[in-house]
């Protein structure tokens, strides 16, 4: 496989990685349904992600719950993943191949599998430390009266000096404190971190109502202040409730670098990213596809997304999207887009994921475009190239039967013709005694005169099929008497100047360089309506080049193109097969310059 075929494999590989990652994502991300019940959901999506889906068997087992595709079994040809929460193993995620397959970086498994299954490891196990907190918050919120009423936190006041008045809760006792020593001293004086409760307290001593967090002793604490009305509406002091919230500003945290993880991998990828909202309207781009819209990130938000088709009925599937919540995939969808060298319209593969199906939240939807243009233009080129191909060859199928039908003719008539004359003037030398001499003198003369033109004629035949100079003498001498025939023939001024040596080139190479020669001089005389044409044949090392010019109404791009061109067409086939270069630059009445460049000795 070529670089090209190898970087589109690995392309596609990634793609898959990435849409399986955002499914499962989608999926962990609904808190509405169980651990138990979402595993076999995700377990469906692994099997696309892999290089042979057809083979693939998937089992998650995670605690007492266990997902398997259809068909599990266990084989040699293994991966799994381990899934860990809270510092524990929680289980694991098993792949197998039902048969075996080639080798890849590890066993039959690609690399971008590797991560593919540990990514979705790690995605499961976040999940399960998620549920862990949420079932301890929960816990916390059934036992919030009873902790309310035995102070599991830790309640202080103040008078209007900012002096403690009480300070109670059974967290005090647990961080190793006495609440009746702190009586009537400064608020600050009893927790760690206390500067930040003395400005909150003496915000509140001005009315205020404040909110912050403290941290103090490896925990976290939400700390609210307010102040204390006497009967007659004036501040008396400050009462504050701290509240340990360790856990959710943990909680907080992961999450918080989980987003980041995913915006670097969002903002730092190659292919083009799109989030929508419910109107389809663009929120935000990844640079990539800020890049093939020829815009900045930011100046892209509000852009219509349909207003890029550039086709209608691709819109459908975005509204499809939006009301089933069900990803799609489209491939090679046109788009308007200023990408690739100027080109009109972009050929893109397209995913679809919903974020948020009802589309009520801003993003909605995350379309996933991976460039597929220059694939295309070279799918449609080599096709191109495969029909020329098959017009060649039956052109010169043609080409061959003509060449018959012309070489039986002129052997029939010409030659025949002079051998049935010579038979006739033969029968004349052998005169009956007594008849005129000088008879069978013109007869005999007449006969020598035919056989001389039957000589030149098998050799003209001969000529026609395989010059016999370039076999007898090289390809220098083929060349030259080429030209002179040329120059007989077209009645057209050739100049040919030979710096290099035929003696060591290679059979193959001189019978290109003589063709090549021979269909430019036949162009020449047909189309181009020239008086001057320069031929040089040059030696470079290890290659051979020759440059046939000429000073007539000159070639143009939509002549090389055409279809029946079968004589550039045959030349180029030449020079390809042999590993060479061949170049046609020309212009309205500036002529036609031909260089082609051969190795001396082509391999194969």
């Amino acid at each position: 496989m070529d670089r090209t075929g190898k970087t589109s494999d690995r392309l596609d590989a990634q793609v898959r990685e990435l849409r399986c990652l955002l499914n499962v994502s989608s999926i962990l991300a609904d808190r509405e349904t169980t651990i138990d019940q979402l595993l076999p959901r995700v377990v469906r999506l692994i099997p696309p992600a892999y290089q042979y889906p057809g083979k693939v068997c998937v089992r998650i087992q995670c605690g007492d719950s266990i997902a398997t595709s259809g068909g599990f079994a266990e084989t040699p040809w293994e991966q799994s993943a381990i899934i860990a929460a809270e510092g524990k193993v929680a289980g694991s995620v098993q792949v197998c191949y039902l048969a075996e397959t080639p080798s890849e970086a590890e066993g039959p498994f690609l690399e971008e599998e590797r991560e593919l299954i540990d990514a979705v490891g790690e995605m499961i196990g976040d999940r399960l430390e998620r549920e862990g907190i949420a079932q301890r918050l929960h816990l916390q919120e059934e036992r919030l009266q009873a902790v309310l009423d035995s102070a599991p936190v830790i309640l202080w006041a103040t008078d209007r000096e900012g002096n403690l008045t009480s300070v109670s809760g059974r967290m005090l006792a647990s961080l190793g404190m006495e609440p009746g020593r702190f009586v009537g001293r400064p608020v600050e004086s009893f927790l760690e971190g206390s500067a930040l409760i003395r400005d909150d307290a003496r915000r509140a001593l001005r009315g205020e109502h404040v909110l912050s967090d403290l941290a103090a002793r490896g925990l976290t604490f939400e700390s609210r202040v307010g102040p204390i009305l006497d009967s007659t509406g004036k501040i008396d002091g400050v009462i504050g409730l701290l509240t340990d919230v360790t856990d959710r500003v943990q909680a907080e945290s992961a999450l918080k670098q989980t987003n980041r993880i995913l915006e670097k991998v969002v903002s730092s990828t190659s292919f083009y990213m799109a989030f929508l909202d419910g109107a389809l309207k663009v929120v935000r781009v990844n640079p990539a596809f800020a890049a093939a819209l020829g815009a900045s990130p930011a100046s892209c938000a509000g852009i219509s997304f349909l207003d890029l088709l550039a086709e209608a009925d691709g819109q459908d599937l975005f509204h499809e999207v939006l009301r089933s919540g069900e990803p799609r995939t489209a491939q090679e969808k046109p788009f308007r887009l200023p990408v690739g060298q100027g080109a009109q319209t972009a050929y893109l593969d397209v995913d679809i994921l919903p974020l948020d199906p009802g589309g009520q939240t801003r993003e909605s939807l995350v379309v996933i475009l991976v460039d597929r243009t220059l694939r295309r233009r070279a799918t449609l080129e080599l096709e191109k190239s495969r029909r020329e191909l098959e017009t060649l060859a039956f052109h010169l199928e043609d080409l061959r039967e003509e060449e018959r039908r012309s070489i039986a003719r002129e052997i029939h008539d010409e030659l025949g013709g002079l051998l049935t004359a010579l038979n006739m003037d033969l029968s004349l030398i052998d005169t009956a005694p007594g008849s005129d001499p000088s008879a069978g003198g013109a007869a005999l003369e007449r006969a020598k005169s035919l056989v001389d033109k039957a000589v030149g004629m098998v050799r003209n035949i001969a000529s026609s099929l395989r010059p016999q100079a370039l076999d007898d003498f090289g390809l220098v001498v083929a060349l030259e008497d080429l030209v002179e025939q040329f120059r007989r023939r077209a009645k057209i001024r050739c100049d040919l100047a030979i710096s290099a040596e035929d003696r060591d080139v290679g059979g193959q190479t001189a019978t290109a360089l003589f063709r090549i020669l021979q269909e430019a001089l036949t162009n020449v005389s047909r189309h181009s309506r020239a008086n001057r044409v320069k031929i040089d044949l040059k030696r470079e090392k290890d290659w051979i080049s020759l440059s046939v010019m000429d000073n007539g109404q000159g070639i143009v791009a939509g002549d090389q193109a055409k279809a029946q061109a079968f004589g550039i067409l045959g030349m180029r086939e030449r020079v390809t097969h042999l590993g060479g270069t061949m170049t046609i630059r020309g212009g309205q009445n500036k002529g036609t310059h031909i260089r082609v460049r051969l190795p001396v000795h082509p391999r194969g």
